[in-house]
């Protein structure tokens, strides 16, 4: 197909009776006669559409007038080329709009070797926009399938360490290694295989219910529940863990109705994972839960005294298949699905999960979710499915970027 640029500089060029229609706006090109020098002589109704320029101001201005800094050599070049060789060229250029904004314009001009050139200029702002949009949507997506690639690997080796463990143990026992079964040595391995089933069923169920949230299958199961409850439920169960390595815990819960509509299982999940990852990446000092409410929010706060996050880490996480490379303070490792996973559910749950931290003094981790008492969900709240939450969720399997590097796994 014939550019329509081309055909109206050929229109323009032949002096066919549609030409002069070009001069008075019937075409949403520019049209310009020049001098040898490049200064305008004549200029089209349209250099309004395409300049914001009244064509009269322009009359006797040098060609630079609408084109913006650092651009200007790439013009002067096609329009020297058009007069000192003959012929046609092109350029494309950025344009200094009357209002002092910056668009973008290409531009066909042509000399017949005696003193006449002639110009067509065309407003492309919206065609460089797209390739613009296009160029970044293509190193994106690049970016995503390198960071997916790595993150499959590392998560192949999350999977296959304490897998080795199971099976390792399990052929000492199954060949007596130590001797007949009943031996101490036996009952430290079956604690280890033990730990390591654990580990592995706890890394299914999130690659699970992830797998769930990508393909719109994850169904909340809400009902009343007493908050303060449950979440002190989660302090006590890692309250030994964080005791062990020497860091306090301390809760200060609100009081809520004991008919807050929540999923319990996602609920105990979120709170338990941030709850670990705190203690995981706390080398001293300790944990605080707080849980607060205004009678129509309620917000679940884990606050760390542990080795934060710097701005640039916080910067990263949302980001698709990235997980930080940090181990936690004594050695812990994370899988990277936490933080995606709780973030996932938190808006599954019509809430957030917000971040804020600084490197070397710790984190805080807030979970907001809006406060349903029974008896208060609609019905097209009972019916919207997991589609609609996605669709503004935008969820990223590893939103959990940075996470092991400051740890909030």
């Amino acid at each position: 197909m014939v550019n329509p640029m081309i055909n109206a500089l050929r229109t323009f060029l032949t002096g066919s009776s549609h030409a002069d229609s070009l001069w008075t706006g019937d075409s949403d090109d520019m049209i310009a006669l020049h001098h040898a020098d490049g200064r305008f002589s004549r200029i089209s109704e349209s250099a309004r559409l395409v300049t914001g320029h009244d064509p009269e101001a322009l009359a006797g201005k040098p060609l630079s007038a609408i084109i913006a800094p650092g651009d200007r050599g790439a013009a002067f070049n096609a329009l020297a080329s058009a007069c000192y060789r003959g012929g046609k060229a092109r350029a494309e250029f950025r344009i200094l709009k009357a209002d002092g904004s910056i668009g973008w314009a290409e531009m066909a001009v042509s000399a017949d070797g005696k003193g006449r050139v002639r110009s067509i200029i065309r407003d492309i702002g919206e065609r460089h926009a797209n390739v613009q949009a296009h160029a970044a949507a293509r190193e994106e997506a690049e970016e995503q399938a390198t960071a997916h690639t790595t993150y499959l690997a590392d998560l192949s080796h999350e999977i296959r360490t304490p897998l080795n463990a199971v099976i390792g143990f399990a052929e000492m026992m199954k060949h007596e290694t130590f001797g007949p079964l009943g031996h101490q040595k036996y009952e430290e391995y079956a604690g280890l295989i033990h730990k390591s089933g654990q580990h592995l069923l706890s890394l299914v169920s999130d690659l699970l219910d992830l797998s769930k949230l990508e393909a719109e299958r994850y169904q909340l199961e809400p009902q009343p529940t007493d908050i303060a409850g449950l979440v002190n439920d989660c302090v006590e169960m890692t309250r030994l863990g964080a005791e062990e390595a020497g860091l306090t815990m301390t809760a200060d819960l609100d009081a809520l109705p004991d008919d807050v509509l929540v999923d319990q299982k996602v609920l105990r999940q979120i709170v338990l994972n941030l709850i670990s990852n705190a203690v995981k990446f706390t080398r001293e000092g300790g944990i605080e839960v707080r849980l607060r409410h205004d009678g129509e929010s309620m917000w679940i706060s884990v606050i760390d005294t542990g080795i934060g996050m710097n701005a640039d880490q916080l910067a990263n996480i949302g980001k698709r298949f990235t997980k930080a490379q940090r181990d936690g303070v004594r050695g812990a490792k994370g899988t990277g699905l936490g933080l995606a996973l709780c973030d996932a559910l938190a808006r599954l749950h019509e809430g957030e999960l917000r971040l804020a931290s600084r490197e070397g003094e710790g984190t805080r981790a807030v979970l907001c979710l809006p406060l349903v008492a029974a008896g208060e969900q609609s019905a097209d709240d009972e019916d919207a499915d997991a589609s609609s939450v996605l669709d503004r969720l935008g969820l990223a399997i590893a939103s959990e970027t940075a996470t092991r590097e400051r740890g909030v796994a």
